[in-house]
């Protein structure tokens, strides 16, 4: 079921690569155990769309940390100094921030690692933005994922914590409107707006709005799906091209 509203937010991902003891308190994020875990990502399927195609098996061989909300008109202001919407008249702190670009996210990111004392994961040499603010350009970008940070999911990441994740009545083949109204916004029931996060039912990692509400930036660039099983994918490598996955 896709968003109503063709407007982005962040959520942020965090690779495991220290002992979990090691690693500051998250309490608003679930702790994904993909390590050996594999599924298959996109789809075969008659009504799938063509940048879905073809499925794919997935593999990864890290844990990770994954927003168990969307990142809240609030807390993208408090950490950016930022408020984002469409009009004053629109602000609400509960509800996800939305408006803003690829890039504004990934600084949101590094805001927040560093408010945290964690390493920023996105690194680059200048700015660029307009007079409104939103930053449309990061020059000589790089994603460095080693380092322990918050980050955007890859769309393998958000794709199994939305598949893989789903409760069993939520991800079952004759899914009702009875059933899909408890756990996503869409046409049945959003009124065409974003709502507060956390309003309706979370999968079974605890994470709300992986379906409908608003869709969601993720690291990859879009490229063509591999017709081959791949271990931790990154997506297209392409980090100047706005045609990202969301």
């Amino acid at each position: 079921m896709a968003a109503l509203l063709a407007i982005v937010f962040i959520s942020c991902a965090q690779k495991v690569i220290a002992p979990s003891n090691h690693l500051p308190r998250l309490e608003e994020m679930a702790f994904i155990h993909a390590s050996g875990q594999s599924f298959i990502q996109g789809s075969n399927d008659t009504l799938a769309k063509s940048d879905e195609k073809p499925a794919f098996k997935v593999t990864f061989t890290y844990d990770f940390w994954m927003d168990t909300i969307e990142v809240t008109q609030e807390l993208y202001q408090k950490v950016t100094g930022k408020t984002i919407s469409d009009s004053t008249s629109n602000y609400c702190s509960i509800c996800p921030v939305y408006s803003v670009t690829w890039y504004d996210a990934l600084l949101f990111c590094n805001k927040r690692s560093k408010l945290r004392g964690l390493d920023t994961v996105y690194s680059f040499s200048n700015i660029d933005s307009n007079q409104s603010g939103r930053v449309y350009s990061l020059e000589n970008l790089r994603i460095n994922y080693n380092r322990l940070g918050y980050r955007l999911p890859t769309e393998s990441e958000w794709e199994y914590c939305a598949k893989v994740g789903a409760s069993p009545e939520f991800s079952a083949d004759s899914l009702s409107d009875s059933v899909a109204i408890k756990y996503a916004w869409y046409n049945a029931n959003s009124g065409g707006k974003a709502h507060p996060v956390a309003q309706l039912l979370p999968n079974r990692w605890r994470i709300y709005d992986l379906a409908g509400n608003i869709l969601e930036w993720t690291n990859d660039a879009k490229g063509r799906y591999p017709n081959v099983p791949v271990n931790d994918p990154l997506g297209a490598f392409a980090l100047e091209d706005l045609k990202r996955v969301v």
